[in-house]
């Protein structure tokens, strides 16, 4: 008893520490910037000194940035003050449906501002000078979970956070893929299914940056990210983060999108790159993966807490998902878990599939990464992570490294038109006046014009209300839960939710009609396989 009183106490001082605890401002006065000739907030159009962002009528954001790096963030926040505190808003949302105890969130956001206190002397000044200045316009409404510049810098490790407590449904299934052309042409494609909810993927923004120092880039990422995730400088160097096996951190170290980001803003060249990557520590596990026009190579530089190796590929038939691929993690067991219990090896099997099968262009690199069959054409449903494209994820990028072209889909779940940016057409002037950066598309999936995709559509809105239903533990009706399940019938996870919503309730019988089924599904986490044995266990 004294021994839990102990621990109680011990608690709360840490979780009242972490609460109020702040990380230093960087060191330096803060600019005064003038507002220039900025538009209003609420209009698709603003512009702040030589900087500006529109949103497309496409639905995309973007934006051009340029100045001093305290001036780059303040002007990036002043033109998305409105959009940051949807943003934030839409995160702090969807943390409350991952973790709806209070008092363990308030736990769980104790411990990750603790752990992250130390995090800015992993980043370059310039970065902190541009996250700080981004953070003076974060809103007031979440200051209760830190500071606005502690928690803007937190903010750029959430994929590490969330790669690291998978279970916080974060980091989903990244895919990478190459093609390379009868004209020895190379096209790199990605897949980024970094997810945080329908309302945060919404603001999408295509940065075009042009910094003081290093190289400029096209980066595509939300509002208020100053790392990378997918993008591509002047040179022809493209960048693409893919997760690699989860491990829990020892200690804070460089997020993995702030290293991403150093590495295009001042690499030209895959060795360039390379010598960057080592410099650096992280503190998860991640696959870098950099492609280069000068040398029309790929390269991974697979980076774990401590440890960087470089895995070589063949440009022509380069796959890479969230395990690592060199010799040197053969016999590793986070490496080998992952492969057994998630859908990463299910993917890369299914991406080995579709480029035999596939003539080496363009078009069929968009087939490969729209595709959401599973292994021999089986169905899985729309957003089942063992699916190439799953359709939830934040966006799909094509690297044409030979035209320094980036082509973009993102809007309508990845299915929609790849836009084609031309780095050369963005950088090789100074803009004047606000103007749409991309100059034509690939048109989108047939299928979104479909009763198919219409169906699905319906889906995401009745799996919203059948959570909240659950946290809510309110009532679900069989006839709700059987016109549920219709919406998308070849995926696993209505019949899980309905069954174990039932099962939970006390209600076998019905439970166990939809677990049956499950049964026969594709599913692609061993601990949703196990829940499911558990379940059907209970009713037993």
């Amino acid at each position: 008893m004294v021994f839990l009183l102990i621990l109680l106490v011990a608690i709360g001082i840490f979780v009242v520490y972490a609460t109020y605890f702040t990380v230093p401002s960087p060191p330096y006065s803060e600019v005064s910037i003038p507002l220039g000739s900025t538009a209003d907030l609420n209009s698709d159009v603003r512009k702040v000194d030589a900087s500006w962002t529109r949103k497309d009528s496409i639905g995309l954001w973007e934006m051009y940035v340029t100045g001093t790096a305290i001036e780059r963030g303040r002007n990036i926040g002043i033109m998305t003050e409105d959009i940051l505190e949807t943003q934030e808003r839409a995160f702090v949302n969807q943390l409350k449906t991952y973790v709806p105890n209070g008092l363990y969130r308030k736990f769980l956001l104790a411990s990750i501002k603790y752990y992250n206190r130390n995090i800015a002397e992993y980043i370059l000044e310039e970065f902190q000078q541009e996250i700080y200045g981004v953070s003076q316009s974060m809103p007031d409404a979440f200051d209760d979970l830190g500071d606005k510049y502690q928690r803007k810098l937190m903010y750029h490790a959430a994929h590490d956070i969330g790669h690291a407590f998978q279970n916080l449904g974060l980091v989903s299934g990244c895919s990478a893929v190459s093609v390379k052309d009868s004209f020895d042409q190379v096209y790199l494609g990605r897949n980024f299914d970094f997810y945080v909810g329908d309302e945060f993927a919404q603001n999408k923004v295509v940065l075009a940056l042009r910094p003081e120092s290093g190289y400029p880039f096209l980066s595509i990422s939300w509002p208020g990210m100053m790392g990378v995730v997918s993008a591509m400088n002047i040179e022809g160097l493209a960048i693409a983060l893919n997760a690699g096996p989860a491990q829990i951190p020892d200690g804070v170290a460089t997020p993995v999108t702030i290293l991403a980001r150093e590495i295009v803003q001042y690499a030209r060249t895959v060795d360039e790159a390379i010598r960057i990557a080592k410099k650096r520590d992280v503190f998860v596990a991640e696959n870098f993966i950099v492609a280069s026009s000068l040398s029309n190579e790929i390269v991974v530089i697979e980076k774990s807490p401590g440890n960087t190796s470089i895995h070589v590929v063949d440009a022509a038939d380069f796959i890479c998902t969230n395990h690592f691929l060199s010799n040197k993690y053969d016999s590793d067991s986070d490496n080998l878990k992952a492969k057994n219990s998630t859908s990463t090896q299910y993917r890369y099997d299914r991406i080995k599939q579709l480029h035999s099968s596939k003539k080496n262009n363009l078009i069929n690199l968009v087939d490969i990464l729209r595709d959401r069959k599973g292994q021999s054409n089986n169905n899985l449903g729309f957003e089942n992570e063992m699916a190439v494209n799953q359709v939830i994820g934040h966006h799909s990028v094509i690297f044409d490294l030979k035209n320094k072209n980036v082509y973009l889909a993102g809007v309508n779940h990845q299915l929609g038109p790849y836009f084609r940016y031309n780095l050369d057409s963005i950088f090789n002037w100074q803009y004047q006046a606000p103007q749409r950066l991309w100059l034509d598309a690939i048109p989108g999936d047939s299928v979104i014009n479909t009763s198919i995709f219409n169906e699905y559509k319906l889906y995401r809105h009745q799996k919203t209300k059948l959570t909240q239903v659950i946290v809510a533990n309110d009532s679900y009706s069989i006839q709700e839960a059987d016109a549920f399940v219709r919406l998308n019938p070849d995926h696993y996870e209505p019949y899980l939710l309905c069954g174990k919503y039932f099962i939970e309730n006390g209600d076998c019988i019905n439970g166990m009609k939809y677990l049956i089924q499950v049964k026969n599904k594709p599913v692609p986490w061993l601990k949703d396989k196990q829940l499911i044995n558990e379940l059907i266990r209970s009713c037993e």
